[in-house]
């Protein structure tokens, strides 16, 4: 996998006169040159409005656009190419399916289960249902090492009609038991809505194996640009879980190491967006002194408060791996969080 990081232009500068470390896919990934280069061909060579005009440059935009839309199907295994519904992004799917299939199909005392675990964008759209329509929300908690607690999931799904949860928690890098709980979900009677930004990635995902109703993610965190990109299918999803597994393991075990340092979520089936705290240490004062040291991560709530509240905690620091990463990276992050327990004297 070291050989692709070549083509990613980012990962070659220097931050602080230090060879920049990006551990912040999570939020959104580098773009690699072919992408860069298809998105420049467009804009010199073929920019219009696609399903409008009938001139050449409509015509090859529109056949570029339905092209990916294929793609996408493919990529994931979509039953129809039909069914895949471009957007700008995860939030934007999840509110589609909120305010279009939720108000026609939805009614007071109807019931929405979600996890404690999820990001704002499976969050909000559901209070608001339940603020102007009168729904119920439900939450599947979260164990201590960051797993669904499904001890009362019959109880939860009961008079359910809709399950809607992420795949991958983009705080714990939890991957969660989609088949097992969908199928509970479509026993009960309900439909299943997945968050997917943090699982398709990661890993391969077969849409139709996983049997949900709707499954949203966006591509700008799989070296896409907003919206759609390029295939991405060449490098294959099972090498780039199997080395995101390897490069998780060894990430996992050297922070362990670190003394004062917690990590949050220990599930065994898990990605690589490992969130912690280090004792003494606000996460935003984290980031900043890791900065200095050219290594980029996240630092704050993640737009999971209620997963902050179920720690007990205002914030962490969050590391994403990609396959763009290396064991070096890991090294550099770790002698970062070293030299920032020194400038606070632990």
């Amino acid at each position: 996998m070291h050989t692709y990081r070549k083509d990613f232009p980012t990962l070659a500068q220097s931050v602080n006169a230090t060879p920049l470390v990006y551990l912040d896919t999570a939020a959104t990934s580098q773009k690699p040159l072919h992408v860069i280069e298809a998105l420049d061909e467009y804009y010199r060579d073929y920019n219009s409005n696609i399903h409008r005009g009938i001139h050449t440059l409509s015509e090859k935009a529109t056949a570029a656009y339905e092209n990916a839309r294929r793609l996408v199907a493919g990529f994931i295994n979509a039953p129809e190419v039909a069914e895949v519904i471009f957007t700008r992004n995860t939030t934007e799917s999840i509110n589609l399916v909120a305010y279009g299939w939720g108000r026609k199909f939805l009614k007071a005392g109807d019931v929405i289960v979600a996890t404690e675990m999820e990001h704002h964008s499976n969050l909000v759209p559901w209070h608001i249902l339940k603020e102007q329509m009168g729904v119920e929300l439900r939450f599947i908690r979260v164990n201590d090492d960051g797993t669904l607690d499904l001890s009362n999931l019959d109880e939860l799904l009961d008079g359910a009609k809709l399950v809607s949860f992420m795949h991958v928690s983009n705080v714990l890098g939890t991957e969660n038991t989609v088949k097992q709980i969908t199928q509970a979900a479509h026993n009960a009677g309900a439909l299943v809505l997945i968050d997917g930004a943090q699982a398709v990635p990661n890993m391969p995902v077969d849409v139709q194996d996983l049997g949900v109703d709707f499954f949203a993610f966006s591509s700008h965190k799989m070296c896409g640009p907003t919206g759609i990109g390029e295939d991405l299918s060449e490098l294959g999803m099972e090498k780039i879980a199997a080395y995101e597994r390897e490069l998780t393991q060894i990430a996992m075990d050297k922070l362990r190491d670190v003394e004062g340092l917690r990590i949050y979520g220990e599930a065994e089936e898990r990605v690589g967006a490992i969130s912690f705290t280090v004792e003494g240490v606000h996460p935003h004062d984290l980031s900043t002194i890791l900065d200095q040291h050219g290594v980029a991560i996240r630092a704050g709530h993640h737009c999971a408060q209620p997963l902050m509240r179920r720690y007990d905690i205002a914030a962490t620091a969050r590391a994403s791996l990609y396959f763009y990463n290396t064991p070096d990276d890991i090294d550099a992050l770790v002698d970062a969080l070293n030299n920032a327990k020194e400038i606070f004297g632990l």
